[in-house]
Formats: C-alpha cells, sequence, structure tokens
C-alpha cells in the first residue's frame, strides 16, 4: 500500500481540513506527504497568528535526536562504574586519575561533542558537566578507598 497514493492523501488533507473547520485542538495530526508530526499546540499560545511558527518538524529528526542522548547519557552514567571497578582491580590508581587529568579534560570534552547532537554548544556542555563531575567524584573515592 502507497501512503503518497492521492487517494490517501486526498483523505489525509480532507480530515485535516474538517478537523481545522470544526476549531478542534488536536495533539497531533498525521502529515504523510512529508513524513513529518504536524503540532497543533501552537494554536493556545499564538492564537490566530500561526505564521511565526514552522509546524513541519520531521518525526525521524527527532527520535534520532532522543536515542543520541539517551544513549549518550546512559554512557556518561557508566564512566564512574568502569573506572572505579578498574581502580579496584588495581589497572589505574587515584594518583594516576589526577595525573592525567588535563588529558581527561580535554578527552571528556571531545566525547560530550561526538555524543550530542546538533551543533549548538549548550548540549555539549549539559553532557560534559557531569561527564566531568562523575570523573573526578571517581578519583576522590579511589583515593579514599586507597587504590
Amino acid at each position: 500500500m502507497d501512503l503518497k497514493s492521492p487517494a490517501i492523501l486526498a483523505g489525509i488533507n480532507h480530515a485535516r481540513d474538517r478537523a481545522h473547520s470544526r476549531k478542534v485542538k488536536t495533539a497531533y495530526t498525521s502529515n504523510a506527504a512529508s513524513g513529518g508530526v504536524r503540532f497543533d499546540f501552537r494554536r493556545r499560545a499564538l492564537g490566530d497568528n500561526l505564521s511565526l511558527v514552522d509546524d513541519d518538524y520531521p518525526v525521524s529528526q527527532f527520535v534520532s535526536f532522543v536515542l543520541l542522548m539517551v544513549i549518550g547519557f546512559g554512557l556518561v552514567f557508566e564512566l564512574p562504574v568502569v573506572l572505579f571497578v578498574l581502580g579496584m582491580l588495581r589497572v589505574i590508581s587515584s594518583r594516576w586519575l589526577h595525573k592525567t587529568r588535563p588529558y581527561w579534560f580535554l578527552g571528556l570534552g571531545i566525547l560530550a561533542n561526538f555524543l550530542t547532537p546538533g551543533v549548538d554548544p549548550l548540549t555539549p556542555l549539559i553532557m560534559f558537566i557531569p561527564l566531568y563531575l562523575f570523573y573526578e567524584a571517581t578519583a576522590l573515592v579511589l583515593k579514599l578507598v586507597r587504590r
């Protein structure tokens, strides 16, 4: 079944027009022609002045953004566990972690940039701060247990 057939597109457009003519405020309506989702929450915020908001957000970009952030933060929360286990196995020590701190700082910053999607500087910073704090906390815990 082809979702871009004229009959299906006409049915979708008719349903969307009917919903807007009755002024039904739906959470979302399918927009199969562009592969996106049309969000109608803006109607409450802007009233009838809808020209300020672009309403087509591709679902695939949203899903990939969310999945990359979940995977990235999952890796961030695993770093202290891996470092602590390596410390308890005496593969690394707290002295070595403190001695190589500048390299870890740079490496964790680069890792945060690769794990976060987008080009804005805020998203990698949001990931870098807990990543570095976990690194320092692990080094402190290893020092407290004398490893």
